[in-house]
């Protein structure tokens, strides 16, 4: 029985500290642009290097997407 709480408690560690890691991987910050049929600015979207989101205008088919480099 004790054998099997070690096994478990070593699992859910292991779980943990990999879910940190791969939500720590996805959350890579952006910046989108999105542009109207003449090409004018018309809406975007930002998550920042500290983690906020922020967005604006109007979604369209035509964008550009940049990913940001944050400082460790």
């Amino acid at each position: 029985m004790k054998l099997n709480r070690t096994i478990v408690t070593s699992l859910v560690a292991v779980l943990s500290l990999s879910a940190t890691f791969a939500y720590a991987i996805m959350i890579q910050p952006f910046q989108i642009t999105y542009y109207d049929s003449k090409g004018k600015a018309v809406g975007g979207k930002t998550l920042s290097c500290d983690g906020k989101f922020s967005s604006w205008g109007k979604v369209t088919a035509k964008m550009y997407t940049e990913t940001l480099h944050c400082k460790s």
